[in-house]
């Protein structure tokens, strides 16, 4: 037990603001002095190769997100003008029929609303929302793989087990889990930002439609009040971005799901110590793959993803039992 508490000792606790980004290299140079051996196993080229395939992940999906975050954009926003010149049109056609500024309305109108066909199209055919996603799997996949590279890289020699195991215990899992509620917070609160800056807009715009609905019943011009609720409702959908809320919403409720899981993995961390010297490198990886799944199931999309991340935790506990 005295080199796994050393070794825990020397690893520390998580520190987000520290460890974001992960970096082996510094870390190397961090542990030299105390811990040698952890320091070359870092700077292995099991290790290094491992880094630099995450580097080529991560660099192509952020690439991806641009490309399908501008194009996203680009349609959004053609897709606005397209309604609010519409918009205009029946507002003018209502309020001045048959005058200039309605055929200039009427152009406006058709040349954005071809444009947003023309973008949403291409958002639709291009398939870089899915080229996206298999970036994000891919980058995700590859972080993980560091640290199972650390792992091989540590062997089974008592010691470097252990301090594999505690690197991995405080650079994956622990930043994980503190990762995964600052993170899921801030999606669910943009989300609830987002949702509250447009209910007013949705409100006086279902007000708006409702009054010219009535009105135009009784006086023509009213029906200028349902452009004006139409634009108002358009305005709302764009602030909001509905996909990006509903993405956003997703992504923190599953973040949630995921601490809440890793979470309960905590008691295997003392059963990993606590195992014979001998097998703690075999525990070390049992715990590893736990992680790994629960982890990396919401980017495989499983259909049975939240099933999968319960069975990682189960098949961990029935492993450990074992060693």
């Amino acid at each position: 037990m005295l080199e796994q508490k050393n070794a825990a000792e020397i690893v520390g606790t998580a520190l987000p603001s520290e460890d974001q980004p992960l970096d082996l290299a510094a870390h190397a140079r961090r542990f030299q002095a105390e811990a040698p051996e952890l320091a070359e196993v870092l700077t292995s080229d099991r290790v290094l190769k491992a880094v630099s395939r995450h580097e080529q992940a991560a660099a192509e999906c952020e690439r991806a997100g641009k490309a399908f975050r501008d194009l996203a954009e680009s349609a959004n926003e053609w897709t606005l003008a397209a309604t609010m010149a519409g918009a205009a049109l029946l507002f003018l056609q209502a309020i001045m029929p048959g005058s200039w500024p309605v055929r200039v309305a009427g152009a406006a109108a058709a040349v954005t609303g071809v444009g947003g066909l023309v973008y949403v199209s291409i958002l639709r055919q291009r398939g870089d929302l899915e080229r996206w996603r298999r970036a994000r799997a891919s980058e995700a996949q590859a972080f993980l793989d560091c640290f199972g590279a650390v792992l091989t890289s540590a062997g089974a020699e008592p010691r470097r087990a252990a301090l594999g195991f505690e690197y991995l215990r405080r650079f994956l899992y622990e930043e994980r889990i503190a990762h995964l509620a600052e993170r899921g917070e801030r999606l669910l609160s943009s989300a609830r930002v987002a949702d509250d800056r447009a209910a007013g807009l949705r409100g006086a715009g279902v007000g708006l439609l409702g009054i010219g609905g009535a009105g135009a019943v009784f006086a023509p011009g009213a029906s200028a009040f349902v452009a004006v609720a139409g634009a108002l409702l358009a305005l709302a959908s764009y602030f909001v971005g509905e996909e990006e809320w509903r993405q956003d919403v997703t992504d923190g409720q599953a973040m949630a799901r995921a601490r809440g899981l890793l979470t309960e993995l905590e008691p295997a961390v003392a059963t990993v110590r606590g195992v014979d010297p001998a097998r703690r490198a075999d525990a070390a990886r049992v715990f590893y793959e736990s992680v790994r799944a629960v982890l990396l199931d919401p980017h495989l999309q499983w259909l049975d993803g939240f099933g999968r991340r319960r069975e990682a935790v189960e098949v961990l506990e029935e492993r450990l039992a074992r060693l």
